[in-house]
Protein backbone atom coordinates (compact mmCIF):
# COMPACT_ATOMS: atom_id res chain seq x y z
CA UNK A 1 0.00 0.00 0.00
CA UNK A 2 0.91 3.11 -0.97
CA UNK A 3 1.25 6.58 1.30
CA UNK A 4 -0.75 8.46 -0.60
CA UNK A 5 -3.60 5.79 -0.41
CA UNK A 6 -3.30 5.83 3.30
CA UNK A 7 -3.61 9.08 3.39
CA UNK A 8 -6.68 9.14 1.48
CA UNK A 9 -8.12 6.12 3.19
CA UNK A 10 -7.00 7.91 6.77
CA UNK A 11 -9.16 11.40 5.16
CA UNK A 12 -12.14 9.11 4.85
CA UNK A 13 -12.06 7.41 8.17
CA UNK A 14 -11.91 10.42 9.82
CA UNK A 15 -14.57 12.23 7.55
CA UNK A 16 -17.03 9.34 9.10
CA UNK A 17 -15.51 10.12 12.28
CA UNK A 18 -16.40 13.47 12.27
CA UNK A 19 -19.95 12.41 10.95
CA UNK A 20 -20.57 10.26 13.78
CA UNK A 21 -19.23 12.36 16.58
CA UNK A 22 -22.26 14.80 15.22
CA UNK A 23 -24.47 12.09 15.37
CA UNK A 24 -23.93 11.00 19.39
CA UNK A 25 -24.27 14.69 20.05
CA UNK A 26 -27.67 14.36 19.61
CA UNK A 27 -28.25 10.75 20.68
CA UNK A 28 -24.96 10.62 22.95
CA UNK A 29 -26.77 7.20 24.72
CA UNK A 30 -27.21 5.45 21.67
CA UNK A 31 -25.00 2.08 22.17
CA UNK A 32 -24.66 0.90 18.20
CA UNK A 33 -23.39 4.54 17.58
CA UNK A 34 -20.84 4.00 20.39
CA UNK A 35 -20.23 0.74 19.02
CA UNK A 36 -19.16 2.36 15.11
CA UNK A 37 -17.28 5.05 16.75
CA UNK A 38 -14.98 2.81 18.74
CA UNK A 39 -14.20 0.47 15.87
CA UNK A 40 -14.00 3.38 13.51
CA UNK A 41 -11.16 4.69 16.26
CA UNK A 42 -9.30 1.30 16.22
CA UNK A 43 -9.57 1.41 12.12
CA UNK A 44 -7.71 5.05 12.04
CA UNK A 45 -5.28 4.09 14.69
CA UNK A 46 -4.33 0.82 12.41
CA UNK A 47 -4.16 3.34 9.25
CA UNK A 48 -1.87 5.61 11.31
CA UNK A 49 0.20 3.25 12.62
CA UNK A 50 0.69 1.97 8.69
CA UNK A 51 1.43 5.49 7.84
CA UNK A 52 4.28 5.65 10.32
CA UNK A 53 6.14 2.34 9.12
CA UNK A 54 5.70 3.23 5.72
CA UNK A 55 7.43 6.77 6.74
CA UNK A 56 10.03 5.00 8.93
CA UNK A 57 10.80 2.80 5.86
CA UNK A 58 10.76 5.63 3.16
CA UNK A 59 12.96 7.96 5.45
CA UNK A 60 15.27 4.78 6.01
CA UNK A 61 15.82 4.71 2.26
CA UNK A 62 15.55 8.72 1.30
CA UNK A 63 15.82 10.72 3.32
CA UNK A 64 13.56 13.44 1.09
CA UNK A 65 12.56 17.03 3.01
CA UNK A 66 9.32 16.07 2.30
CA UNK A 67 9.36 13.62 5.11
CA UNK A 68 8.58 16.29 7.65
CA UNK A 69 5.96 17.51 6.26
CA UNK A 70 4.03 13.74 5.94
CA UNK A 71 5.84 13.17 9.92
CA UNK A 72 3.50 16.62 11.13
CA UNK A 73 0.57 14.93 9.66
CA UNK A 74 0.87 11.32 10.73
CA UNK A 75 1.39 13.55 14.31
CA UNK A 76 -1.87 15.50 13.94
CA UNK A 77 -4.00 12.62 13.23
CA UNK A 78 -2.53 10.65 16.22
CA UNK A 79 -2.98 13.97 18.20
CA UNK A 80 -6.56 14.39 17.44
CA UNK A 81 -8.04 10.66 18.29
CA UNK A 82 -5.37 9.78 20.50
Amino acid sequence: MELQTLQEDLKVEIQVHQKLVAQMKQDPQNADLKKQLHELQAKITALSEKQLLFFLMCENKCGQPDSILILFELCLSIFIFG
